[in-house]
């Protein structure tokens, strides 16, 4: 209270003032606490809410390429099947009893009905009829006539016939003879061989998914499938199918009465369109979940204002008596018997007792100032963060100690100075950082580098914000900068390591493609073949153990040797019939895939005809290094009598292909009666590291 002959007097000739009261602090103070928090909390929630309906769609985009993928997969199977089937087809009529034998497996294999069309649809083979009655019925080749018009795989819409109970589509490849395509082979695919795509592709509960060809028509559904396969879908899906856009997104209602969001992608393979449906009210669940969460907060403020009024009326009663025990120590009389009933009115009335009280607790007070500035210098310098405030014209104004230690220089030398900068390029590029954001006026964060005197570059993350004066105007900025140097490099080592995995991954395709092409010309079958493939695509895949145990950097040359032999010597007691000797060698990678297949052929030609087709033949394998090159020695013992080949198989084609070609290496075979030999000369650039 104060004279002021600006207030209101009251009658006691003192000055009301016109502050606000204790009430009105309160409650201000409460609001001032809970709306910043309310405000965050509620773009955190709303915010939430946005995220996790981008999450739906960007699920829904998901499970439509995986659906796509997967039917793509069925079809390019069967395709392969009817592509292995086409090279079998007769060139005269009396041969087909024969092919109807062949395509009959094949039918029985894929699951599905084959048929043999010439160009006017008639059935030359069909597996729903008898070799010896000739194949019934009729089919319409309009929708494969572009069968005949390239070698190309060709996938119809769902069409009905007489040989089928149901809508089918045809999975169809010409058969090209004499240079010409004058017949189609195709393969029935009923909407029921679709039943377990959906599922496969993870499509949550209650979402709609389905699977519609070029016209529009069910293919696939999740949702009552027996009802609507083959039946035309809603106007906006036919549209989404027939359309240009590949993939896309739009909402709808379904047959059953459902609103929802649908996301669209279209196969390359078959041309249908996979749809994912999300119901609206999945898509609106989290907006809902938000509104709730907020109107909770706001009833939660409203309540802390209402207690904030309550509390207030509390402490303003015993503020307003204690003016009396102002009054009554003013004039030198003992303040009124009954203190006040709050802790922080006690104290100030004792402060009023005592003057000594007062002065104890200023100079505490100035004490705790003392101790937290002193602790906040102590933070600036400790940190490690660089922590600096600059003028309009750059110039450091402020430092801490991080600054100081990467310019190299005290703060005497820099402080009021923008020349501190050893690269001219860098204090450009910060020079004009430092412009954008006091010109901008807002908070920018962006990446800058700097290099010290002693020549280390760095990269740091800055935060700068523009430094206003009392009216308002940006008289300069504050910053503060993290050094991500590590960051980034990890981040470039990321990138670099997905460029080799890429470089890595088209390597063993081009090595898995030549083993197929070799194998389809060596294979009497496709079940030989398959057997034949997937045991060399085993002996790949245990040489990729190899190299991911080793991050990709080669494999030790024994353990190469190992993986390849020890599973055709059966257990842990047969592996002493394989006798290893060599220095400790690290093979590099294209030397350990190269060479694990032509161990793997050693080896298999050894358990089918040499040493290790009986109980007590060995194998002793050796290697050194000879000047430039690895040499690798190959002995077998103890198995029958060896006879030189006839012929050169498929096992020295792979072996030459493998080391003569992939690795520049020289081949030695030979077969004396005691045991087949290979002399393996490597060049010595494929050892990443020896102890020689």
């Amino acid at each position: 209270m104060s004279r002021d002959t600006a207030g209101l007097p009251d009658p006691n000739g003192w000055t009301l003032s016109r502050a606000p009261t204790i009430r009105t602090r309160l409650m201000v103070l409460v609001a001032a606490t809970l709306l910043p928090v309310l405000v965050f909390a509620g773009a955190v929630i709303v915010e939430q809410a946005r995220n996790e309906r981008a999450e739906l769609e960007r699920r829904s985009e998901e499970i439509a390429a995986a659906t796509n993928r997967l039917i793509d997969a069925h079809v390019l199977a069967t395709e392969q099947a009817l592509r292995v089937l086409a090279g079998l087809v007769p060139e005269a009529a009396d041969g087909r009893a024969e092919f109807h034998r062949h395509a009959a497996e094949t039918a029985a294999r894929l699951g599905k009905a084959i048929v043999l069309l010439d160009r006017d649809g008639r059935h030359l083979v069909s597996t729903r009829a008898g070799a010896d009655t000739g194949p019934p019925g009729r089919t319409d080749m309009a929708p494969l006539a572009s069968a005949f018009a390239a070698d190309r795989l060709v996938v119809t819409d769902l069409i009905g016939g007489t040989s089928t109970s149901g809508p089918v589509a045809l999975v169809a490849v010409p058969v090209r003879r004499s240079g010409r395509t004058d017949m189609v082979l195709a393969a029935h695919m009923p909407p029921t061989d679709l039943d377990d795509v959906l599922r496969e592709a993870g499509l949550p509960q209650p979402w709609i998914a389905a699977v519609v060809d070029r016209q529009g028509i069910f293919v696939a559904r999740s949702h009552e499938p027996e009802i609507f396969l083959g039946t035309p879908a809603r106007p906006e899906l036919v549209a989404a199918a027939a359309g240009e856009r590949m993939e896309g997104r739009f909402d709808n209602v379904t047959w059953e009465g459902v609103a929802q969001t649908n996301a669209f992608r279209r196969s390359a393979v078959t041309g249908w369109t996979a749809v994912i449906g999300i119901p609206h009210e999945v898509i609106a669940a989290p907006q809902r979940r938000a509104w709730a969460l907020l109107a909770t907060g706001a009833a939660f403020a409203g309540l802390a204002l209402a207690l904030a009024a309550f509390f207030a009326n509390r402490i303003a009663r015993p503020v307003r008596a204690l003016q009396g025990a102002a009054l009554a120590l003013a004039h030198g009389e003992p303040p009124p018997p009954e203190p006040p009933r709050i802790r922080e009115l006690v104290e100030v009335r004792q402060a009023f007792e005592t003057a000594a009280a007062i002065v104890r607790e200023r100079n505490a007070a100035q004490a705790e100032l003392e101790r937290t500035t002193a602790l906040l210098a102590a933070v600036s310098a400790s940190t490690p963060d660089l922590i600096y405030a600059k003028d309009r014209e750059s110039r450091i104004l402020i430092a801490n100690e991080a600054v100081l230690a990467v310019i190299g220089k005290p703060l005497d030398a820099v402080k009021g100075s923008n020349d501190f900068y050893g690269d001219p390029a860098q204090a450009a590029a910060i020079r004009a950082n430092d412009r954008a954001v006091m010109e901008s006026g807002e908070t920018q964060k962006l990446e800058e580098t700097f290099t010290s005197p002693d020549g280390t570059t760095r990269v740091f993350l800055s935060t700068k914000s523009p430094m206003r004066d009392a009216s308002g105007a940006v008289v300069g900025l504050v910053g503060v900068s993290t050094d991500i140097t590590a960051r980034k490099r990890r981040e470039e080592h990321v990138e670099l390591l997905m460029h080799e995995l890429s470089h890595r991954t088209k390597n063993l395709l081009a090595v898995i493609q030549a083993l197929a092409r070799q194998l389809m010309r060596a294979s009497s079958d496709p079940a030989d073949f398959e057997q034949k493939f997937m045991a060399r695509i085993q002996a790949l895949a245990r040489a990729h153990d190899l190299l991911v145990q080793q991050h990709w950097q080669g494999a030790q040359l024994a353990d190469v040797v190992g993986a390849q032999l020890y599973p055709f010597v059966g257990g842990e007691g047969d592996r002493g019939r394989v006798a290893l000797d060599g220095p400790p060698l690290m093979l590099r990678l294209e030397a350990v895939q190269n060479l694990s297949l032509v161990l793997h052929e050693l080896a298999t030609n050894a358990s089918k005809y040499g040493a290790l087709s009986v109980p007590t033949g060995t194998i002793a394998i050796a290697w050194r290094i000879d000047g430039d090159a690895l040499v690798f020695e190959w002995r077998e013992a103890g198995g029958p009598p060896v006879t030189p080949p006839t012929r050169r198989g498929f096992g020295h084609t792979i072996i030459e292909r493998m080391l003569a070609q992939g690795l520049e290496s020289e081949v030695s075979l030979e077969y004396p009666p005691e045991g087949a030999r290979a002399t393996l000369r490597i060049p010595r650039a494929q050892v990443a590291t020896d102890t020689t």
